[in-house]
């Protein structure tokens, strides 16, 4: 049995992009990003779509690794016009992850420790 990433999710930008980048992060559109996540539960925020879910593994391993068959997070968010921001946890395995793609600058961070907290604040390229 896989391990389970919970994870929450800002993604960032103009209505339709992050409807479209959410289309393919769920693998529902022409374009699928990696693996794929499940969502449980999706708000609308002012700057775009906030979403809680989980992937398989990690999100590394799910939407980050390159795959030749499928784009990865940040080739869906340059062909989008996106930013998004995630924070992840796999705690089977002590796996904490903050993704971030904002403007063609990526800042990844993994720990052995959680974050403080999920504020979606983490300035680029400064991290914990």
């Amino acid at each position: 049995m896989a391990n389970v990433c919970s994870f929450e999710m800002l993604i960032k930008g103009e209505e339709q992009p992050v409807n479209d980048m959410l289309t393919a992060l769920t693998g529902e559109g022409d374009s699928v990003v990696r693996r794929g996540i499940e969502t449980q539960s999706i708000r609308t925020v002012p700057e775009g779509l906030e979403i809680s879910g989980s992937c398989s593994w990690s999100i590394y391993a799910s939407l980050v690794d390159q795959d030749e068959k499928k784009i990865n997070l940040y080739t869906a968010c340059e062909k989008y016009g996106v930013n998004v921001e995630i924070y992840a946890e796999e705690e089977g395995c002590g796996i904490y992850e903050h993704y971030m793609y904002e403007d063609g600058h990526v800042c990844e961070v993994t720990r052995d420790e959680p974050f403080k907290k999920w504020d979606f604040k983490l300035a680029y390229p400064k991290a914990n």
